[in-house]
C-alpha cells in the first residue's frame, strides 16, 4: 500500500532527472553548423523548389534541417524531400492523414 504511493514521485524524480540530464548536455555542447548548401525539390506538377538546408551537430548527434518558406528550420527524419512534402507542398494532405 505504501509502495504504491511512492510511484508517482519516482516516475516526477526519474522525469525530472531525464530532463535535467538534457538540459546539461545541450548546455554543454550547444547546436553546431557543420555544413549548408540548398535542397531541390520538385512538386508533383513539376515546379522546381529550392530550400537552404543544413547540417548541424545537437549533443553530439548531427541531423540535416531544411528551412521553410517562413523561416523555420525543421529537421529532415532522415529524408528531406518527404519532409518539405509533408510540411509544406502538401501539410493538409499530411494532416488529414494522421
Amino acid at each position: 500500500m505504501r509502495l504504491i504511493k511512492l510511484v508517482p514521485l519516482l516516475i516526477l524524480i526519474g522525469g525530472g532527472a531525464i530532463v535535467g540530464y538534457g538540459l546539461w548536455q545541450r548546455q554543454k555542447s550547444p547546436p553546431t553548423v557543420l555544413a549548408t548548401g540548398t535542397f531541390e525539390f520538385k512538386d508533383k506538377l513539376g515546379t522546381s523548389l529550392v530550400f537552404p538546408s543544413r547540417r548541424v551537430s545537437v549533443a553530439g548527434f548531427e541531423t540535416s534541417e531544411i528551412r521553410l518558406p517562413n523561416g523555420t528550420w525543421i529537421d529532415c527524419r532522415a529524408d528531406c524531400a518527404k519532409t518539405i512534402r509533408d510540411q509544406h507542398v502538401e501539410f493538409w494532405d499530411a494532416q488529414m492523414k494522421r
